[in-house]
Formats: C-alpha cells, structure tokens, sequence
C-alpha cells in the first residue's frame, strides 16, 4: 500500500477500538450535534433524532472500510452521493460537514494514538466532494436507447407484459441471453436506481421495477435452450452483509445455459455455512458479490477462510458486483483470483 493510502488506514488494533466504539460514537456524536443546535433542538421530533442517529451510523459504517484500504475515493464517492440524495429532497446539506467534524474530534478523544486518522480521512474526503459538487451528472449508461428505456418505463408500470414482449424482441434478433439480461434489464435498473436517487421516482417503484425484472428473468431463463452438460460445477452467493443478489442470478443463469451446475445461494451467506456447501458440493469456481464498499471486508474474510479450509484444492474465487466494479484497484485487497463485471464477462472466460 503506497504512502497517500497510508495516510488514511488505521492499525489492526486501532480498527478494533473503532469496531467497538462505533455505537458509542453515534450515542455521542448525536448528542453534541443537538447540543450545537442549542434551541433549534428543541425542534427536532422523535423521528428527525432517530434520522440523525441513523445517518451518523451510516456515516461510521461507509468510513470503515476505507481506514482500512486507505481507498479515500470510494468515501469521496459516498459523501458526493449523500449530498445529492440531500439536494434532491430538499434537505439541507451544511450539517454533513458538522457531523463529520464531531465524529472526527470524538476518535481524536477516544484514541489519543490513531484517532487523528478518523478525522483527518473524514476532512479530506469532505473537502474533496465539495470540491467536485454533488454528483448531479447521470451516470454513464444513463444514455438508454429507446428500446432499453421502453424496458425501463414498463418495469416502472409493473407492466409484465410490455417488458415481456421487449424482451422477446431482443431474443428474436439473435442476442444472447446474458447480453440481454446486461443491455437491457441491468442497464434499466441502473437508471432506475438513478431516478430514486434523484428523487424522480419513489422506493416503491423502485421495489416494483426490481421484482418485475426479476420475475422475467425467472420466465425467459426457463425458456431458454440449455447446452449439454460440461459436468463445471459452480456455488455464487453474495458476501456475508450483502442483500443485493439479483446481478448474482444473470450470472447463474450464463454459466447454466453454458452447460453449468450451479447453485446461487442468494443474499448475506454466513462463511462457514459456504465452507460447508464447498466441501459437499466441491465447485471448481466459486463467485462472490460485492455490491457496496462495506462489503469488501467481508468478501476479504470470507477468501482467506477459504484459502485456509481447501488450500491447494481451493476453487477458483471470483468477484462481481458495484462495489469491485468502480474499485478494481481493490481485487488484491480482497485477495479472489479474477474481478468480473457483468454476467457476460464471466461467461467469456476460459476457466
């Protein structure tokens, strides 16, 4: 790790005082903010506390991975977001900075060795994203074509049908069904999930769009000519933490139209519950996702405990999903063989 990471990392040690004193912090990090807010407090109702006490929490959870990766974007990343969730509903932006300060001067308090590292981490990132604004800018995929955005908009509907017949057309033209699955219905979602940061559709269709997308992919996926079986064996589950397994089923759907067995073991598996499923199903790859920052300790923990249990006979290990996608640079970090981005890359690898 190079000097700049350095300078943002707590010591194995330091990260378990910071473990443990997390819900403390928020207790004491809440009570100074209102204490700052002197009589505007009194303001606040039962619901805007528990608000406060929920974001700090955020706030403490997003920082941990990044004391320890030294990866200060990804919090840069997190705190341009936030704003743009903030602007989006109107909520006002100029408390983030006082928060984070508060949080900051609490670890200086609470760890007299590496408590400086906290708040300095939290100053530079903060200066950092204002430095480059709020992330208004649409991400790059946002750019649909009219027959993805036609997807998109049906999902918004919970219009099955219309969906259904889009995406038959894309099977009619020769595409393949992970292209499909990339082009059309990850790239809706993207958007999708673009609109409800920037407040332009609610969580409830958010929700609808999901479960609709996902309802088709079970439907196409069961219609779909599977190649001969190639006796491949492969387990995907997402990391211990991570509730986000719908880009875990398009790859499991890839690799079985390849002629794979798989089991997709979905959302937050415990690693020893996996160790177990590896010895008894014995894979010759097993994948991970990794939606968000916080998941790349775990993803790291639940390698290592890999390594250890199967050493020389230890599948091939790989990673997907958001968070490795937008920090590649982290792969050795998690310690897995191969980082892929989507369902269509995984099965264009030679394995």
């Amino acid at each position: 790790m190079d000097s700049t990471r350095n300078a943002f990392t707590l010591s194995p040690a330091a990260l378990d005082t910071y473990d443990r004193l997390r819900d403390e912090a928020v207790d004491a990090v809440a009570a100074a903010f209102h204490a700052r807010l002197g009589a505007d407090a009194g303001q606040l109702d039962a619901v805007r506390r528990q608000a406060c006490r929920t974001d700090i929490a955020f706030h403490l959870e997003f920082l941990r991975p990044i004391l320890e990766t030294g990866l200060l974007q990804a919090y840069v990343d997190y705190l341009k977001w936030l704003s743009d969730v903030f602007i989006a509903r109107n909520i006002p932006c100029d408390h983030i900075g006082v928060v984070l300060n508060l949080i900051g001067a609490y670890f200086a308090r609470q760890m007299p060795d590496e408590g400086r590292v906290v708040g300095d981490t939290l100053a530079r990132a903060f200066e950092q994203s204002i430095d480059l604004g709020p992330e208004r800018l649409a991400p790059a995929n946002r750019g649909l074509s009219p027959q993805t955005g036609a997807f998109r908009d049906a999902l918004l509907r919970g219009d099955r049908l219309a969906a259904v017949a889009i995406f038959e057309a894309c099977e009619q033209a020769g595409r393949s069904l992970v292209e499909i699955y990339v082009d059309l219905v990850q790239a809706s979602l993207v958007d999708i999930g673009w609109k409800w940061q920037h407040n332009e559709i609610s969580v409830a269709l958010e929700h609808l769009a999901s479960q609709t997308a996902q309802s088709i992919m079970a439907d196409r996926f069961s219609r779909t000519a599977l190649a001969a079986p190639t006796g491949r064996r492969a387990i995907l589950t997402c990391v211990d933490g991570n509730n986000h397994d719908l880009g875990l089923r398009m790859v499991a759907h890839g690799l079985e139209a390849d002629g794979w067995q798989v089991l997709c073991l979905g959302a937050s598996l415990p690693v020893p519950s996996l160790i177990g499923l590896i010895r008894e199903f014995q894979p010759e790859l097993v994948g991970l996702s990794v939606a968000l920052p916080t998941h790349f300790t775990p993803a790291r923990l639940a390698i290592a405990a890999m390594r250890k249990a199967f050493a020389e006979a230890c599948p091939r290990l790989v990673v997907g999903g958001g968070a490795i996608n937008r920090y590649p640079q982290l792969l050795e970090f998690i310690g897995a063989d191969i980082h892929v981005a989507d369902a269509a890359s995984l099965t264009k690898i030679d394995f």
